[in-house]
């Protein structure tokens, strides 16, 4: 995740932003643990990014030469630091296995659990390249492939990034698209085998929404299966850079558009510069709002509808402050909000937001202590259990980055499913069992952490538990909900505290024997169907916990749909009841006209048992030729 608005690759642009010299707003500085100053070398641009998870964090320095043998003069390079108590050291230098002076390795980093994501968008001449490091403390190690694939001469691949697990999301918002330059695309690469291959899916706004000089993938965010892409240069009419902020959603393995938010049709606004998503909750910042003072938007995601629930206007109400260059958002109910204006006099400001499920109200003005002119402190912001990491590129000539802790930390855990204090009693497909969950304060202090958690079966199931404090010990807090699995095996259920005002996020999983009958494609994945025809060889099955097919069963109806690669979901082909066991789907359903790889496929049985999921690619027909040339999602 990272603004286009920030020192060095995306300058033509950040140009149309001056920075106004005007009086800022004042205040204390709040909570600064440690400044992370991670190199000596001049005009490094430390800080230009940054990104936070647990008790590390990563600067990135796009122009540094790093410190580490092998580090190319001038490539660029990313810092990894770690905590312990309140001390933040580097214990890791990060730098491209094949790379030269130019890359801007660095100026994109985002790190979730044991992996990290590095933005190099000046490699191979500006088509750009995504770096993936796993590891942990002092150790990380570059994965053997460097993520390229898809990338396209000029494009900037890895401007921006976002990494969950071993899926990477990669902005390349300077590819030209049939034509239109600088339209930009968005790249998403997933490993199913911890990193040893991946795939890739390119994805831009659906039909005339791709547009001329929209840089489309500048900042991007990805959590669970949504992703956010901003298009700061996004143009409406004849507003100009106008911006807009675009959600896409995975839908098995296809990545289709759910939404276009443009909040305010203002020329110059730049809005999705900087995008940030947790949950269903979404924040983007449109620094050249208002004389350039910039707003943050929030919006709320219920079912497939994104409303917006705040405007939050520059807590510095000073033309050029640019507030919204860079956001990030955690927590749900109680949320946190932190955005940055680096425009802000004299050296940039960043400021912590607060809400409780209403309007976001200022909680602190995070000031650095040696803030000097020019430092463009707010360049970059992310946030993470009760710590807001902010870069200021700037800083010092080599720039750097300021931790600041706003909040208690949270531990959240399981004590039992089926029953409290137990884990061994599987559970049924189909039938509710119950989850218990206590959050507690980790630094053993008598707070008590407020809210819900929320659970989650990783397949679909999910529950919310409202925490209480009535019963519990001191700075204890409990709760229960009952969570239904429609899939069965050792599933991993999931225990996510978004956290509150006081409290940071934290989150605990556990695995969970669920059994039961259920359904599968025989065989799998299910036969191609050849364009212009209908499904042909699609057969269901219906298993006991065994894998054994019921063949005693005639009685269950199950419905197969289908999702197209225009978005439209749940097409369905047919309706069959099982014959001993089993139904053939072929010859059912529309005609498939769109060759496309990778469509999700989707048995739903009428009774509890589970479903089954799959992909199905419908593959050319040199018989049928359009007159038109266009065949999307014809059927």
């Amino acid at each position: 995740m990272r603004s286009i608005f920030s020192t060095g690759f995306y300058g033509r642009v950040a140009a149309l932003f001056m920075l106004s010299v005007l009086s800022g707003f004042a205040s204390a500085n709040i909570n600064e643990e440690q400044k992370l100053s991670p190199t000596a070398n001049p005009a490094a641009q430390a800080g230009s990014s940054s990104a936070i998870f647990g008790d590390t964090a990563v600067v990135g320095a796009p122009s540094d030469t790093g410190d580490a043998i092998g580090c190319a003069p001038g490539g660029g390079a990313a810092y990894v630091f770690t905590r312990s108590g309140t001390v933040w050291t580097k214990v890791a230098t990060l730098c491209a296995s094949n790379g030269v002076s130019g890359d801007l390795f660095g100026k994109s980093v985002s790190i979730n659990a044991g992996n990290i994501a590095v933005g190099a968008p000046g490699a191979s001449s500006s088509t750009g390249a995504a770096y993936v490091y796993s590891g942990s403390g002092s150790s990380w190690t570059e994965n053997a492939t460097i993520l390229t694939d898809g990338a396209l001469a000029g494009g900037s691949l890895g401007a921006a990034v976002s990494i969950q697990g071993f899926t990477v999301a990669a902005g390349a918002p300077t590819t030209t698209v049939g034509g239109k330059i600088n339209t930009g695309v968005t790249i998403v690469y997933t490993s199913n085998d911890s990193g040893v291959t991946w795939t890739h899916t390119t994805f831009r706004p659906s039909g005339g929404q791709a547009r001329n000089g929209a840089l489309f993938g500048s900042a991007v965010s990805l959590s669970g299966s949504t992703i956010l892409v901003g298009a700061p240069g996004f143009r409406t009419g004849t507003k100009l850079n106008s911006g807009a902020m675009f959600v896409f959603v995975n839908n098995g393995s296809v990545w289709t558009q759910q939404a276009r938010i443009r909040p305010a049709n203002v020329a110059n606004a730049f809005t999705g510069a900087d995008v940030s998503l947790f949950q269903d909750i979404a924040a983007f910042g449109a620094p050249g709002t208002n004389g350039s003072r910039g707003v943050v938007y929030v919006y709320t995601r219920s079912g497939t509808t994104w409303t917006q629930t705040d405007s939050v206007a520059d807590p510095g109400n000073t033309a050029g402050d640019l507030f919204g260059s860079s956001v990030a958002i955690q927590g749900s109910p109680s949320t946190i909000l932190s955005a940055g204006a680096p425009g802000a006099v004299p050296g940039g400001a960043a400021y912590e937001l607060g809400s409780s499920g209403g309007a976001y109200s200022l909680l602190n003005q995070l000031v650095a202590t040696d803030n000097a002119s020019g430092d463009t402190f707010g360049a970059s912001t992310r946030f993470d259990s009760g710590r807001i990491i902010v870069g200021a590129p700037n800083s010092a000539t080599t720039g750097a980055a300021y931790i600041f802790k706003v909040k208690s930390e949270s531990l959240t855990e399981f004590t039992g499913i089926v029953n409290d204090l137990d884990f061994a009693t599987p559970s049924l497909t189909g039938v509710p069992y119950d989850v218990f969950i206590r959050v507690y304060d980790n630094t053993g202090g008598n707070a008590t952490p407020t809210g819900s958690v929320h659970i989650d079966d990783s397949n679909g199931g999910s529950c919310d538990a409202a925490l209480s404090a009535s019963g519990a010990p001191d700075g204890h807090a409990v709760g229960t909900c009952s969570l239904t699995s429609t899939f069965f095996g050792n599933l991993s259920v999931n225990a996510s505290y978004g956290g509150d005002l006081n409290f940071s996020a934290s989150s605990d999983s556990v695995g969970h024997d669920v059994v039961g009958n259920h359904l599968v494609f025989n065989p799998t994945p299910p036969p191609d169907v050849t364009q212009g025809e209908a499904v042909n060889g699609v057969i269901v099955q219906l298993l006991d916990g065994a894998n054994n097919v019921i063949t005693s069963n005639s009685t269950t109806q199950v419905t197969l749909t289908v999702d197209d690669s225009c978005g439209n979901t749940g097409i369905v082909i047919g309706t069959l009841t099982l014959a001993s066991g089993q139904a053939d789907f072929t010859g059912l359903g529309p005609k498939f006209y769109t060759v496309a790889t990778g469509l999700s496929i989707n048995a739903t049985p009428d009774d509890s048992s589970s479903p089954a999921n799959g992909n199905i690619n419908v593959a050319a027909n040199a018989d049928i030729v359009f007159a038109d040339g266009f065949e999307e999602c014809r059927l």
